[in-house]
Protein backbone atom coordinates (compact mmCIF):
# COMPACT_ATOMS: atom_id res chain seq x y z
CA UNK A 1 0.00 0.00 0.00
CA UNK A 2 2.77 2.41 0.89
CA UNK A 3 4.66 1.82 -2.36
CA UNK A 4 1.54 2.45 -4.42
CA UNK A 5 0.67 5.51 -2.30
CA UNK A 6 4.13 7.02 -2.75
CA UNK A 7 4.67 6.20 -6.41
CA UNK A 8 1.24 5.54 -7.91
CA UNK A 9 0.27 2.45 -9.86
CA UNK A 10 2.61 3.22 -12.76
CA UNK A 11 5.58 4.28 -10.62
CA UNK A 12 5.46 1.52 -8.02
CA UNK A 13 7.68 -1.42 -8.88
CA UNK A 14 6.83 -5.02 -8.10
CA UNK A 15 10.49 -5.55 -7.29
CA UNK A 16 10.42 -2.77 -4.65
CA UNK A 17 7.17 -4.10 -3.20
CA UNK A 18 8.59 -7.62 -2.93
CA UNK A 19 11.85 -6.36 -1.43
CA UNK A 20 9.92 -4.51 1.32
CA UNK A 21 7.66 -7.51 1.89
CA UNK A 22 10.73 -9.77 1.96
CA UNK A 23 9.29 -12.15 -0.61
CA UNK A 24 10.41 -13.39 -3.99
CA UNK A 25 9.20 -11.40 -7.01
CA UNK A 26 7.56 -14.57 -8.31
CA UNK A 27 5.16 -14.39 -5.34
CA UNK A 28 3.23 -11.56 -6.99
CA UNK A 29 2.68 -13.65 -10.09
CA UNK A 30 1.83 -16.74 -8.08
CA UNK A 31 -0.71 -15.11 -5.77
CA UNK A 32 -2.01 -12.18 -7.83
CA UNK A 33 -1.07 -12.94 -11.47
CA UNK A 34 -0.18 -9.28 -12.11
CA UNK A 35 0.70 -5.92 -10.59
CA UNK A 36 -2.79 -4.77 -11.62
CA UNK A 37 -4.45 -7.51 -9.55
CA UNK A 38 -2.19 -6.75 -6.59
CA UNK A 39 -3.26 -3.10 -6.81
CA UNK A 40 -6.92 -4.12 -6.93
CA UNK A 41 -6.39 -6.30 -3.86
CA UNK A 42 -4.91 -3.36 -1.94
CA UNK A 43 -8.11 -1.38 -2.50
CA UNK A 44 -10.30 -4.40 -1.86
CA UNK A 45 -8.58 -4.93 1.49
CA UNK A 46 -8.97 -1.25 2.37
CA UNK A 47 -12.71 -1.52 1.79
CA UNK A 48 -12.92 -4.75 3.79
CA UNK A 49 -10.96 -3.24 6.69
CA UNK A 50 -12.58 0.18 6.78
CA UNK A 51 -15.67 0.36 4.60
CA UNK A 52 -17.29 -2.97 5.36
CA UNK A 53 -17.65 -2.37 9.14
CA UNK A 54 -19.55 0.85 8.44
CA UNK A 55 -22.16 -1.13 6.50
CA UNK A 56 -23.27 -2.75 9.74
CA UNK A 57 -23.76 0.69 11.30
CA UNK A 58 -26.06 1.72 8.45
CA UNK A 59 -27.93 -1.60 8.49
CA UNK A 60 -28.56 -1.29 12.23
CA UNK A 61 -30.61 1.92 11.99
CA UNK A 62 -34.21 1.47 13.14
CA UNK A 63 -35.13 4.74 14.86
CA UNK A 64 -34.70 8.47 14.25
CA UNK A 65 -32.27 8.69 17.14
CA UNK A 66 -30.13 5.83 15.79
CA UNK A 67 -30.22 7.43 12.34
CA UNK A 68 -28.92 10.75 13.66
CA UNK A 69 -26.19 9.02 15.68
CA UNK A 70 -25.07 6.78 12.82
CA UNK A 71 -25.12 9.63 10.29
CA UNK A 72 -22.96 11.81 12.55
CA UNK A 73 -20.63 8.93 13.46
CA UNK A 74 -20.27 7.86 9.81
CA UNK A 75 -19.30 11.39 8.74
CA UNK A 76 -16.91 11.89 11.68
CA UNK A 77 -15.27 8.52 11.10
CA UNK A 78 -14.77 8.92 7.36
CA UNK A 79 -13.49 12.48 7.59
CA UNK A 80 -11.28 11.42 10.50
CA UNK A 81 -9.69 8.79 8.27
CA UNK A 82 -9.01 11.34 5.56
CA UNK A 83 -7.05 13.61 7.89
CA UNK A 84 -5.24 10.86 9.79
CA UNK A 85 -1.51 11.11 9.20
CA UNK A 86 -0.66 7.67 10.57
CA UNK A 87 -0.12 4.55 8.47
CA UNK A 88 -2.03 2.87 6.98
CA UNK A 89 -4.69 5.59 6.73
CA UNK A 90 -2.29 8.21 5.39
CA UNK A 91 -1.35 5.78 2.61
CA UNK A 92 -4.99 4.98 1.92
CA UNK A 93 -5.79 8.69 1.57
CA UNK A 94 -2.88 9.19 -0.81
CA UNK A 95 -3.99 6.20 -2.88
CA UNK A 96 -7.52 7.54 -3.14
CA UNK A 97 -6.30 11.01 -4.09
CA UNK A 98 -3.98 9.60 -6.74
CA UNK A 99 -6.83 7.64 -8.27
CA UNK A 100 -9.14 10.63 -8.09
CA UNK A 101 -6.76 12.98 -9.89
CA UNK A 102 -4.83 10.59 -12.15
CA UNK A 103 -6.83 7.46 -12.73
CA UNK A 104 -4.95 4.23 -13.28
CA UNK A 105 -5.92 1.38 -15.58
CA UNK A 106 -7.95 -0.17 -12.75
CA UNK A 107 -10.03 2.94 -12.06
CA UNK A 108 -13.27 1.46 -13.49
CA UNK A 109 -12.90 -1.54 -11.17
CA UNK A 110 -12.18 0.71 -8.18
CA UNK A 111 -15.17 2.93 -8.87
CA UNK A 112 -17.52 -0.04 -9.22
CA UNK A 113 -16.19 -2.35 -6.50
CA UNK A 114 -14.78 0.04 -3.86
CA UNK A 115 -15.91 3.65 -4.15
CA UNK A 116 -19.54 3.10 -5.18
CA UNK A 117 -20.25 0.61 -2.36
CA UNK A 118 -18.74 3.08 0.09
CA UNK A 119 -20.78 5.94 -1.34
CA UNK A 120 -23.87 3.73 -1.24
CA UNK A 121 -23.64 3.68 2.55
CA UNK A 122 -24.00 7.44 2.76
CA UNK A 123 -26.71 7.35 0.10
CA UNK A 124 -28.65 4.83 2.15
CA UNK A 125 -28.44 7.10 5.20
CA UNK A 126 -29.58 10.10 3.14
CA UNK A 127 -32.48 8.11 1.64
CA UNK A 128 -33.68 7.33 5.16
CA UNK A 129 -34.34 11.04 5.55
CA UNK A 130 -36.03 11.69 2.21
CA UNK A 131 -39.60 10.97 1.05
CA UNK A 132 -39.82 7.71 -0.89
CA UNK A 133 -40.73 9.49 -4.12
CA UNK A 134 -37.73 11.81 -4.06
CA UNK A 135 -36.27 12.08 -7.58
CA UNK A 136 -32.96 10.27 -7.99
CA UNK A 137 -31.24 13.50 -9.01
CA UNK A 138 -32.19 15.06 -5.65
CA UNK A 139 -30.78 12.08 -3.75
CA UNK A 140 -27.53 12.44 -5.68
CA UNK A 141 -27.42 16.17 -4.88
CA UNK A 142 -27.75 15.51 -1.14
CA UNK A 143 -25.06 12.82 -1.17
CA UNK A 144 -22.74 14.97 -3.27
CA UNK A 145 -23.33 17.93 -0.97
CA UNK A 146 -22.12 15.89 2.00
CA UNK A 147 -19.20 14.25 0.20
CA UNK A 148 -18.15 17.49 -1.47
CA UNK A 149 -18.01 19.36 1.82
CA UNK A 150 -16.00 16.60 3.40
CA UNK A 151 -13.54 16.41 0.51
CA UNK A 152 -13.19 20.17 0.33
CA UNK A 153 -12.40 20.62 3.99
CA UNK A 154 -10.87 17.30 4.89
CA UNK A 155 -8.13 16.59 2.41
CA UNK A 156 -6.06 19.76 2.42
CA UNK A 157 -2.31 19.74 2.84
CA UNK A 158 -0.21 22.83 3.53
CA UNK A 159 -0.19 25.46 2.18
CA UNK A 160 -3.68 24.87 0.72
CA UNK A 161 -5.12 24.20 4.15
CA UNK A 162 -5.04 27.98 4.82
CA UNK A 163 -7.76 28.40 2.19
CA UNK A 164 -10.28 26.15 3.96
CA UNK A 165 -9.26 25.95 7.63
CA UNK A 166 -9.26 28.80 10.16
CA UNK A 167 -5.98 29.72 11.82
CA UNK A 168 -5.41 27.90 15.09
CA UNK A 169 -7.43 24.82 14.16
CA UNK A 170 -5.54 21.55 13.68
CA UNK A 171 -6.73 19.14 10.98
CA UNK A 172 -8.33 16.68 13.40
CA UNK A 173 -10.31 19.26 15.36
CA UNK A 174 -11.39 20.96 12.13
CA UNK A 175 -12.40 17.62 10.58
CA UNK A 176 -14.70 16.90 13.50
CA UNK A 177 -16.23 20.38 13.23
CA UNK A 178 -16.79 19.92 9.49
CA UNK A 179 -18.33 16.47 9.98
CA UNK A 180 -20.68 17.87 12.63
CA UNK A 181 -21.56 20.83 10.39
CA UNK A 182 -22.44 18.50 7.49
CA UNK A 183 -24.40 16.20 9.83
CA UNK A 184 -26.31 19.18 11.28
CA UNK A 185 -27.12 20.44 7.79
CA UNK A 186 -28.49 17.04 6.76
CA UNK A 187 -30.39 16.54 10.01
CA UNK A 188 -31.91 20.04 9.79
CA UNK A 189 -33.24 19.42 6.27
CA UNK A 190 -34.06 15.71 6.25
CA UNK A 191 -36.50 13.78 8.44
CA UNK A 192 -36.06 10.13 9.35
CA UNK A 193 -38.60 7.98 7.50
CA UNK A 194 -37.46 4.46 8.33
CA UNK A 195 -34.37 2.30 8.64
CA UNK A 196 -35.28 -0.47 6.20
CA UNK A 197 -35.18 1.53 2.99
CA UNK A 198 -32.83 0.58 0.14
Amino acid sequence: MEEFALHGFEGASVRAICRRAEVNVAAVNYYFRSKENLYREVFHQLFEDYGRPLESWVASVRTAREWAQVLRSWLRTVLGWWVDDRPPLVWATRLILRERWTSSCVAPYLVERVFMPFRAQLERLVRMGLPSRTPEADVVLWVNLALGQMLQYGIQDPPWDKVVRPAGWDRHRWARKVADHVADLLLDHLRFRGGRRR
